[in-house]
């Protein structure tokens, strides 16, 4: 090889040298962009993670579904009788409802899902109204406190 020949060689090779060190620069940048990216997004993901949480504890007692109400005289869909499941005597003036999730003497809040009308009861009575497609029934002084009908959906918030 030519002395002219080698010299251009070492040209090139260092012209490409070059350009190599401006693309592993740049690569760099981005690796260490990419790289605080990411960082971000642990914190991000952690952040979510933690509402997440804050919520699942929150709807961990929140039930949403139908209401039917139950009364001295009969009720939609179920057979009361004159005395709760806790031993109580049945009123139908009294703040009751009968839920299955929640320990007798528990309390509830009980929100009509289209009025918003809300209400508070204690839970006095189980009931079989699930394969039905309840989760609630409602005495009949809840059921007029939240102006439900025979049937109504409703959100019930353990307190």
């Amino acid at each position: 090889m030519k002395n002219w020949q080698m010299l251009l060689l070492i040209v090139m090779l260092l012209i490409a040298n070059g350009h190599l060190q401006n693309i592993s620069r740049k690569l760099d940048k981005e690796i260490e962009l990419a790289e605080q990216q990411v960082e971000q997004l642990k914190k991000d993901i952690c952040v979510l993670q933690e509402e997440e949480a804050k919520l699942d504890e929150i709807n961990k007692y929140k039930w949403i579904g139908m209401a039917s109400y139950y009364s001295e005289d009969g009720c939609v869909g179920c057979s009361p009788t004159l005395t709760m499941a806790n031993g109580e005597r049945f009123s139908d003036t009294g703040y009751t409802v009968a839920f299955n999730w929640l320990p007798l003497g528990s309390w509830v809040k009980v929100t009509n899902f289209d009025t918003r009308d809300t209400t508070y009861a204690r839970v006095t009575d189980t009931g079989g109204f699930n394969r039905l497609g309840r989760i609630i029934d409602l005495s009949p002084a809840v059921k007029d406190a939240i102006n439900c009908t025979d049937l109504c959906k409703v959100e019930v918030t353990k307190l």
